[in-house]
């Protein structure tokens, strides 16, 4: 078939198996109901070899049938019929896939504890290699992502919230826990409050042991050594079961960690619990420089301006009827007013309240 006579888009029914070639026949064969093989060779310019061809693919689809007698004539099936046809087909063919991938992927699963040795570490060296397994670990989980972000924070991994939001849109659950010097840096707070406004539950630490991703607690990414002096990064892929351990330790360190931010029902019970305390944002703050960010930071997250910070401050200790920042830890501290983690007690001990 010459070019000239193609149609400008593609097939609308591709996802069916049907080309470009096939619909253009199948139209103007609906257009004239019935039309002989040299009728449509010359309509649409199809030299004999590209007609045999079409016809018998259209025959064996079901979109079109010939008469018999003298001269044989191609007739079009009614649309509806024909592509219910080989939608069923194709549904079936699809449910088939389903099945086979779902046994593939009992049978994976059987085998994860069974690797061998060197089979449960591997090492990814390269920016762009390192970035492409991360992002086929994002679009490939089904149940949670655990992370751990710290010190030093690069370029891509501002990119990669982006994926994060992606599967928190598709209910992924995700934790994270962030180092406490990241916060300080450029830009972090509102990557944090982006995923935390998509779901997130955030929270902070003074030191980590490593960055990390883990997801659905079998495949977990940590770094080897980072792009320093022109040496390529590196990162480790750590298969299950030796994840257990990992998620252990995420587990240990979330339970030491603070909130980020105070959730609303958490706001709404200690309110409950706790008469003539300050309010959710009051106790929000004072977490927060417990944990030991500078109230530039915290100035930030809350957003209100530096100097609101410190009047806020001021009231609480005037309030609290102490004189300094250390006499306000002690009191926010033994009257329940700093913020705690769910499963906590509503009373933290100073040295809880503070980070390991």
């Amino acid at each position: 078939m010459t070019q000239t006579r193609h149609a400008d888009r593609g097939s609308s029914f591709r996802i069916l198996g049907l080309t470009d070639e096939e619909e253009l026949v199948y139209r103007e064969l609906l257009k004239r109901r019935s039309a002989t093989r040299a009728q449509l060779c010359t309509a649409l310019v199809l030299s004999p070899e590209d007609a045999d061809r079409v016809f018998a693919s259209l025959e064996n689809k079901g979109f079109v049938s010939w008469t018999t007698g003298q001269e044989p004539r191609l007739l079009a099936s009614p649309p509806g019929s024909a592509v219910e046809v080989l939608a069923l087909q194709v549904e079936r063919e699809l449910q088939q896939a389903r099945v086979a991938a779902a046994h593939l992927s009992t049978q994976w699963s059987a085998g994860t504890h069974d690797r061998r040795a060197d089979e449960l570490v591997e090492i990814i060296t390269g920016r762009d290699a390192m970035g492409r397994r991360f992002e086929s670990m994002m679009k490939s989980m089904t149940q949670e992502i655990l992370g751990f972000v710290a010190c030093p924070i690069m370029v891509a991994e501002n990119i990669n919230v982006d994926l994060n939001i992606e599967a928190l849109r598709r209910g992924i659950r995700s934790r994270c826990i962030y180092e406490l010097a990241v916060l300080d840096t450029p830009g972090v707070p509102e990557m944090v409050a982006r995923c935390e406004a998509a779901g997130e539950q955030a929270r902070v630490i003074s030191k980590l042991p490593s960055k990390m991703v883990l997801i659905d607690r079998n495949t977990a990414l940590l770094p080897v050594n980072v792009d320093v002096d022109g040496v390529e990064p590196s990162a480790a892929l750590v298969h299950a079961p030796l994840t257990d351990s990992l998620v252990s330790l995420f587990e240990e360190l979330w339970r030491r960690a603070i909130p980020v931010h105070l959730s609303e029902e958490e706001s709404a019970a200690v309110d409950e619990a706790v008469s003539h305390s300050p309010s959710a944002t009051d106790r929000r703050m004072m977490s927060l420089l417990v944990a030991g960010l500078s109230d530039e930071s915290v100035a930030h997250y809350l957003g209100i301006s530096r100097r609101t910070l410190q009047r806020r401050l001021t009231r609480l200790m005037r309030n609290a009827k102490v004189d300094t920042r250390l006499q306000l830890v002690w009191r926010a501290t033994s009257e329940g007013w700093l913020e705690r983690a769910p499963g906590q007690g509503r009373h933290r001990s100073a040295s809880r309240a503070r980070l390991s």
